[in-house]
């Protein structure tokens, strides 16, 4: 079966692609039975996450968003009718949008186009967003016009049906992981004795990076071989520098053990975990409610 000859299905998420969005990526680049297209706000990483194609709507003139706006008879908001043409002359069978607030955000979309809805839980989207009220309004809405909810695992399905999600609208579906580009290694320490371990995510109080390093200082002096890599920073979201303040005060403790890296491209990142003996990925609830969507602590 051909490219053309495959349903088309619209994914949206916005930016495309933010640097932690593997995962996202993974469910594009391995779909064989549907001919994916991305709709997104604006684009960045494009030389990390190569896909084609994206219809970005910053990359829309001026003068077509004017155009856009006035076939709607609206003075602004061209983002919906850009989105429109493009589901239409493409021909899109479904739109698989990625996180529940922008689900909520597409509904105007959905409704103008009669498309069929699938909308993607991961993680703050189904536990820390909806602890306002307001926002447990918009998603009683998208429920009740959403075809299919997905999570990444049974306490995040649990936690949609608590916000009322209906019971056969929501399944479990895993996130999956290329195996082929990360092949199997046997991991067992050199002849010195050396271990390493591999610690990375965003500073964020949900990541527990805090407990990891916590623990790291316990045992260090037990194995002095231990040797771990911090890989990570921050984003820029509320509570990200303190979570950052946190991590470096521990880790002024930890010279000599730790090493830390900020962000660096997800083909170097695939290349550190064959290169450490261990990864450790702790989590923790936050104090605003936010947390891990699969398997959440």
């Amino acid at each position: 079966m051909t490219a053309a000859d495959r349903p088309t299905v619209a994914h949206v998420v916005t930016p495309y692609l933010f640097a932690m969005g593997s995962w996202v990526y993974g469910q594009l680049v391995h779909l064989r039975r549907y001919r994916p297209i991305v709709l997104t706000d604006a684009t960045e990483n494009l030389d990390v996450f190569p896909f084609d194609p994206v219809y970005a709507y910053e990359g829309v003139s001026a003068a077509r968003k004017v155009i856009l706006c006035l076939s709607k008879w609206r003075v602004s908001g061209g983002r919906e009718p850009y989105f429109e043409h493009v589901l239409s002359r493409q021909r899109a069978r479904l739109m698989h949008v990625h996180f529940g607030n922008a689900g909520v955000d597409m509904l105007e979309t959905k409704r103008a186009t009669g498309l069929p809805m699938v909308t993607a839980f991961y993680g703050a989207d189904v536990s820390q967003i909806p602890r306002d009220p307001i926002w447990r309004f918009k998603y009683k809405e998208l429920f009740e016009n959403g075809e299919l909810f997905l999570a990444e695992g049974n306490a995040m399905r649990q936690a949609l049906l608590d916000l009322g999600c209906p019971f056969d609208k929501v399944i479990v579906q895993r996130l999956g992981v290329d195996v082929d580009a990360l092949p199997f290694v046997a991991r067992r320490p050199d002849a010195t004795g050396t271990v390493k371990v591999l610690i990375a995510a965003t500073f964020r109080e949900k990541k527990g990076i805090p407990d990891a390093l916590r623990a790291v200082e316990r045992v260090r002096h037990r194995f002095p071989k231990l040797q771990v890599t911090l890989i990570g920073d921050t984003l820029g979201k509320p509570g990200d520098d303190d979570e950052k303040r946190r991590v470096l005060e521990i880790l002024g403790r930890l010279q000599g053990t730790v090493t830390w890296e900020t962000f660096i491209p997800y083909p170097l990142f695939r290349r550190a975990l064959l290169e450490h003996h261990v990864f450790l990925s702790p989590s923790v609830t936050a104090q605003d409610g936010d947390s891990e969507g699969g398997a959440p602590v």
